[in-house]
């Protein structure tokens, strides 16, 4: 045999053995190689958890609350961005490898379900999405009832339908097998399969709660694995948050460092671990998923030390799966940093695994240093997960918000007690912080409810530790104000029993005031927290059930506070005229750096930090109704939005003015030419206070231009300040103006004018049409036409003007379907814009979204219930749409966000007749409760008013050809005369739902945040004075929105992000402010260019 041929053996031979070999390792690893070959997952899906102040998005891929294409923060409370993102991490040794799969700014997981091979299981990405349901759903109104997956693990219930936890539930599963996720220096995934269950009620109207169920899928055991729900808050702005925790609770927070004043809402974060996984442990009893189980016991919970750093070992990890990042992440969930540092509390030098444990409340213990970028998270472990078993953790997530934000942590820490007791007995107790001064009298302390069960019953007895906090009463409130009370006060012993029985109503699933716990504070030299306990509660439910409670703890703060302030001059019910009003008071500071603002009616004057006498100038701040007899003030010293004094509240009054009606004609004006040459005074407007006429003056002989005639607006007689003739000019049959330009029709041309800063009107070039158009209307840099002739088509022409006067059409939106109402001459009353909305009434009625004029869109079109639509006007503080008929009727309809919009009253004016015909309404404005228009045919000008559910009362008619009108003031040119009428009545349009609100609320802004325009609406139970009023961060006032006499009943006003003085303001945070029935309400809005 060669040489040659022993080596070719040979070679096969070796050949032969390494196949073998890697057959056997084949073998060996297969279920883990399946693993990491497959990259077959399901796309991204989002659903919004949405059903109660918290709105966040769910994703199949192990992330949540972090908007997925944005990468912005996506979880608002009450429209505040207080979460930046959210994930799930795990940690594991498998084979004595650390492995870890982790999201947060990144995801090791996506959409999916393995087989028990630890396969992807191949399926449609529809298949994988997030699925949702709400209380009230069934498979014909929701797909995601009909195809809910419960053959991939989705829960049901007894009878096998989708089982709802709360009000809503969102469902999803995720995996870490897609290897497209790692790249190839990552360690090998877990092969963990993950089942995400999210759940909240309406009424519980704070708190989203998480349900994770972890599969191992892998073939393998894990060993020593470790869970976490990894959190970065953003509470205040992202590099000013402090976080701590509470071993005791299994308690983790964020909250604010600033503290502002009463007009900033302080907001905090709060997360408990309600359930964690569970080992066996004989003679235990382990709290479950909504149950407790025998000879187990739960498993530690940690509090991982984590911000955002570049050093120190604390910090980010960084993305993919290294072998390195694994033990890093491994790590950190076991509280050891990325050096392999243990966690040391400083204060006593020993190891533990809770970071910041100290109570910011009290000012004790380790608390966060300074104010940092912050980042949180609750783990557990360890425990061994074989092949083909699972463990599950459940937590809750809360965030408040508070004028005092130290007070909003002693919250947050009080709800996670309740939350547990919620968790295990479905009610929980939490009492609300409160802020009282030495020696003050029966303040109360809120005393607040969580239930899912409905409760008729509810003993306990309160006990203050401290001999300077006594009790003297208990009042139900709230959501158990018809409770019937038993009350027993043992003074010996400082303690006080209370039973509550439901008379009729129980106190329904909610989170809310039951009620209100009286305390009396003693005269102490200095500032102290006051400790109370809640013990024997005993809670009955509907259903009979006993449920015993844990004690819950309370806390009062006392501090030394401002005294009342006093009332100098003048004293109350005394005329004034140009007078000063003063006030003094003073105020011992306290231990805390305090910042004091004084408070006079809506108006936020100064910081006051020292014993001061103020005067302010009557003018400043009173009477913005011209006609008012007095006008009453509260005066209010606050500390972080507590109130901290009772206030004085004073008035003072003034002569009566003249009795004067509608039809009082202060006085008319001859024209400044022969009025036997006068035709009319054809087109008018109103800028800055003045009143500009176009008067079509014809000489029998010869034509002459066009005069304008400009008049200023006085409270009694307006005056001529000039005119000017418009050259080329000889009709206006139509205007319209921007900001440097104007445009007139005459007849079917139209006339462009550059207009200077002096109103001079200077010609620069005509079109020719091939008819008149019926309406003319400018929005920014267009041009909007109502353009056609009688039985001809008629078309919504859209013009783009460049600053030279030339036009070109952008736009033709034919109005073929409408109803028409054929018009002899042109009526600009048939159309309106308002924001970004162009409002046409024309036969029917529509509206069109012009915030982009080149591609308008179609929001709405409705046919009147009865006659055709003649002319449009819109109620801007209410967003109520009015509509005047042919048949003389006006219908008021709400301001449609789709595609229809809500009738919400209706009324008539009779069968006014001229020329045998019904006279059209033409010409309608609307000033606040105020109701214009004119009639088409017979000349009439008639204005109303109406209250909520009560017919329009007409105020009077005048024969006006040309009104004009300003506010309160009529201006009539009618007979070759300028008359001018005052009228009175100036209360504002109410929402006329026929439905009176039982509770005095303010909701939210929408669109929030917003860029142009927004919406505010708010709920009267009874008749009161109301302030709405606009201010921004530094407490200053912006806008004054809404200020008189309302209700009761629903209203709604927008706010366009001009200030009093109709300035732009600046992008930013700003607050709205509703007062009325000496309750305060405050929203948070964020305008954005």
């Amino acid at each position: 045999m060669t040489i040659n041929e022993i080596l070719r053996r040979e070679k096969m031979r070796i050949q032969k053995i390494l196949l073998i070999i890697l057959f056997l390792v084949g073998v060996c690893f297969a279920s883990e190689s399946s693993l990491q070959k497959n990259s077959s997952t399901s796309a991204v899906s989002t659903k919004y958890f949405d059903i109660n102040r918290i709105n966040t998005p769910i994703y199949n891929n192990g992330y949540w609350a972090r908007h997925l294409v944005t990468g912005n923060t996506n979880f608002y409370f009450d429209d505040w961005p207080i979460l930046y993102v959210s994930g799930l991490w795990l940690g594991a040794t498998v084979n004595g490898e650390i492995r870890a799969s982790v999201a947060e700014y990144y995801t090791d997981f996506s959409g999916g379900i393995l087989d028990e091979s630890g396969n992807i299981v191949i399926a449609p990405d529809s298949v994988f999405r997030v699925y949702k349901i709400n209380r009230g759903d069934n498979a014909e109104n929701n797909v995601d009832y009909a195809q809910w997956p419960a053959q991939w693990g989705a829960p049901t219930d007894e009878q096998g339908n989708p089982l709802l936890l709360g009000d809503q539930t969102l469902w999803c599963s995720f995996i870490d097998a897609d290897t497209s996720k790692r790249d190839v220096n990552s360690v090998p995934p877990l092969g963990a399969e993950v089942h995400l269950t999210v759940w909240g009620w309406q009424e519980i109207d704070n708190v989203i709660f998480l349900h994770y169920e972890i599969f191992n899928k892998s073939g393998t055991n894990w060993d020593s694995l470790y869970v976490g729900l990894f959190m970065d808050p953003d509470i205040s702005p992202w590099a000013r948050d402090f976080t701590g925790s509470d071993s005791t609770l299994n308690f983790v927070y964020a909250y604010e460092t600033f503290e502002d004043d009463f007009l900033r809402d302080n907001y905090a974060l709060g997360s408990v671990m309600l359930a964690s996984p569970i080992v066996e442990s004989v003679g235990d009893t382990a709290i479950t998923f909504w149950g407790e189980r025998l000879d187990f016991r739960n498993i530690d919970v940690l509090a991982p030390k984590y911000r955002k750093s570049t050093s120190g070992g604390w910090q980010d990890v960084a993305p993919y799966q290294t072998e390195t990042i694994a033990h890093e992440i491994y790590n950190r969930l076991q509280c050891i940093s990325t050096l392999g540092e243990l966690l040391i509390n400083p204060l006593t030098g020993e190891r533990t695994t809770w970071a910041y444990t100290g109570d910011p409340v009290k000012g004790v213990g380790w608390l966060d240093p300074r104010p940092r970028d912050r980042r949180m998270m609750l783990s557990a472990g360890p425990l061994n997960v074989a092949p083909g078993d699972s463990l599950d953790f459940t937590l809750a997530l809360f965030p408040n918000v508070r004028h005092d934000r130290l007070m909003g942590v002693y919250d947050l820490q009080r709800q996670a007690v309740a939350m547990q007791a919620f968790f295990r007995n479905k009610v929980g107790l939490y009492t609300q912080a409160a802020v009282a001064n030495f020696g003050e009298q029966n303040f109360p302390v809120s005393l607040r409810m969580i239930n899912s069960e409905n409760v008729r019953q509810l003993e306990f007895t309160v006990q203050s530790f401290s001999a300077d906090l006594t009790m003297t009463d208990f009042h139900p409130a709230g959501r158990a104000a018809d409770f019937a009370t038993e009350i027993t006060v043992d003074t010996v012993n400082n303690q006080m029993y209370v039973k509550m029985t439901a008379i009729s109503d129980a106190i329904f699933l909610g989170n809310g005031v039951i009620g209100e716990i009286g305390f009396s504070a003693s005269e102490m030299p200095q500032n102290l927290l006051a400790d109370f306990i809640i013990t024997e509660i005993q809670v009955l439910t509907e259903n009979d059930e006993m449920i015993f409670l844990s004690p819950i703890e309370g806390l009062v703060k006392l501090e030394q506070l401002p005294a009342p302030p006093q009332l100098l001059t003048p004293a109350d019910g005394e005329l004034i005229n140009g007078m000063k009003i003063d006030f003094s008071w003073t105020y011992s500071a306290g231990s805390d750096t305090n910042i004091y603002l004084l408070k006079l009616g809506d108006d936020v004057f100064q910081d006051v930090s020292d014993d001061t006498l103020m005067s302010f100038p009557v003018s400043e701040f009173v009477f913005e109704e011209n006609y008012s007899t007095s006008r009453q003030w509260t005066v209010e010293i606050s500390n972080y939005g507590q109130k901290i004094c009772s206030p004085d509240t004073f008035s003072f009054h003034l002569p009566q003015p003249d009795e004067l009606q509608f039809t009082e004609k202060i006085g008319a004006i001859s024209p400044p030419f022969d009025a036997s040459r006068m035709e009319v005074f054809s087109n008018y407007f109103y800028h800055n206070g003045k009143i500009y006429f176009f008067a079509d003056e014809w000489d029998w002989h010869s034509q002459a231009d066009v005069r304008l005639f400009l008049y200023q607006t006085t409270k009694n007689m307006p005056y001529l300040l000039k005119t000017q003739s418009i050259e080329n000019c000889k009709e206006v049959s139509l205007f319209a103006r921007s900001d440097t330009l104007a445009f007139i029709f005459q007849n079917n041309e139209l006339l462009i004018y550059d207009v200077d800063e002096n109103f001079q009107f200077h010609y620069l070039r005509n079109y020719h049409f091939s008819h008149l158009p019926l309406a003319m209307k400018t929005f920014r840099n267009y041009l909007f036409l109502i353009h056609g002739y009688y039985n001809d088509k008629y078309h919504l022409l859209v013009y783009k003007i460049s600053p030279n006067g030339t036009i070109v059409q952008v736009q033709d939106y034919p109005l073929t379907d409408w109803k028409k109402w054929d018009l002899s001459s042109p009526e600009n009353g048939i159309m309106t814009i308002r924001w970004t909305y162009l409002i046409l009434a024309f036969g029917d009625w529509g509206m069109f979204d012009i915030s982009n004029p080149e591609a308008i869109r179609l929001i709405c079109h409705q046919t009147l219930p009865a006659g055709l639509a003649t002319t449009v006007a819109l109620d801007a503080a209410h967003g109520q749409i009015f509509l005047g008929s042919s048949e003389n009727e006006i219908f008021i309809y709400d301001f449609p966000h789709d595609s229809s919009a809500t009738l919400i009253y209706r009324e008539s004016f009779g069968t006014t007749r001229r020329y045998g015909k019904v006279s059209p309404m033409t010409q309608m404005k609307v000033y606040g409760s105020q109701i214009y228009f004119n009639h088409l045919y017979n000349g009439n000008f008639q204005t109303c008013h109406r209250q909520p559910g009560q017919p329009f009362i007409i105020n009077g008619i005048l024969a006006a050809d040309n009104p004009i009108l300003t506010k309160n003031m009529i201006f009539d040119w009618s007979r070759s005369q300028l008359y001018v009428y005052r009228n009175l009545l100036t209360t504002e349009v109410e929402s006329n739902n026929h439905k009176v609100p039982s509770n005095f609320i303010l909701l939210q802004n929408y669109p929030n945040p917003f860029n142009s325009l927004t919406k505010i609406r708010f709920y009267l139970p009874q008749r009161s004075e109301v302030s709405l009023v606009i201010y921004n961060l530094l407490g200053q006032k912006v806008k004054t929105l809404i200020k008189g006499m309302r209700g009761p009943g629903s209203f709604s006003v927008f706010w366009n992000g001009k200030n009093d003085r109709g300035e732009q303001v600046p992008s930013g945070m700003y607050f709205a402010r509703l007062k009325a029935e000496k309750k305060t309400r405050v929203i948070k809005l964020l305008l954005i260019e």
